[in-house]
C-alpha cells in the first residue's frame, strides 16, 4: 500500500482513522500514502468512475454498497457488519453515541432522559423486526428512489444496531487502543476510561423498560 492514492470521506474523519488502523497494522505509516478526500455519495461514486488515479477508498454506505453492486470496486476489509468491526478492530468499538456537553446534561436530565430512553426502545424492536419492517418505518427520502439499494446496505449494517444499548469497558478499551496506534499524541496519555461516558441514563431506561 505504500504510495497508494486512497480515497477517504473527508480529512481527519473516521474513514480516514480506519485506514490509518490497517495501514498500522502492516508496518505502513500514514505519510507514506496519499489521503484524498473525495466525499460521500455522488462524490465517492464520481472518485472511483471517473477514474481520479485511486488505489483504493474508503467511505460509508451507500456509496459503498453501490460501488460494490456495479463492480467498480471489491471490498477487501468490511468494517459494516460486526464481525468485520471485530476483526479490524479486535473488538467491539464505540462509534455511534449521544453525546452532549456535561452543563446541559445536569440542566436538562429528564430531557435526556427521554431521549435515551427512545432510542434503547427502539434498539429493542430493531432486534426483533425483519429488514422489510425496518425499512417500513425509515421515511423514504432517507432512501429516496433506490429501495433495493438500500435493503441491502441494511442487511449488511443490520447487527450493528441489535445491540442494548450499553457502552462496555471492553469497548472503551479496544477504542482507545486503536486511536493511539493512529495518533502519537494519545500514546502516552493515561485516562481513566471509566469517566469517559455516562451510563446511569441506559440503566435506567432499560430498568423503565422492563429490560435487564
Amino acid at each position: 500500500m505504500k504510495g497508494w492514492k486512497i480515497g477517504v470521506s473527508a480529512m481527519g474523519g473516521s474513514s480516514q482513522f480506519f485506514v490509518a488502523l490497517l495501514l498500522a497494522k502492516y508496518g505502513v505509516k500514514p505519510d507514506q500514502v496519499s489521503f484524498i478526500g473525495v466525499g460521500q455519495g455522488p462524490g465517492g461514486i464520481a472518485a472511483v468512475r471517473t477514474g481520479k488515479g485511486l488505489d483504493a477508498i474508503a467511505v460509508t454506505d451507500p456509496t459503498i454498497t453501490e460501488l460494490e453492486n456495479s463492480k467498480d470496486i471489491i471490498v477487501v476489509v468490511d468494517s459494516r457488519s460486526l464481525e468485520g468491526t471485530i476483526e479490524v478492530y479486535g473488538g467491539e468499538t464505540i462509534s455511534g453515541v449521544v453525546y452532549t456537553r456535561v452543563d446541559f446534561l445536569k440542566q436538562n436530565p429528564i430531557t435526556v432522559q427521554a431521549t435515551v430512553t427512545a432510542i434503547i426502545r427502539a434498539l429493542e424492536w430493531i432486534k426483533k423486526a425483519s429488514i422489510d419492517e425496518v425499512m417500513a418505518k425509515v421515511p423514504q427520502e432517507f432512501w429516496a428512489s433506490r429501495p433495493e439499494l438500500y435493503k441491502v446496505m441494511l442487511e449488511k449494517s443490520i447487527s450493528g444496531f441489535q445491540h442494548d444499548g450499553r457502552i462496555s469497558p471492553k469497548a472503551t478499551e479496544v477504542t482507545f487502543d486503536f486511536l493511539c496506534k493512529i495518533d502519537p499524541a494519545l500514546r502516552d496519555a493515561k485516562l481513566d476510561l471509566t469517566k469517559t461516558y455516562e451510563g446511569s441514563f441506559v440503566e435506567n431506561a432499560r430498568a423503565t423498560l422492563g429490560l435487564k
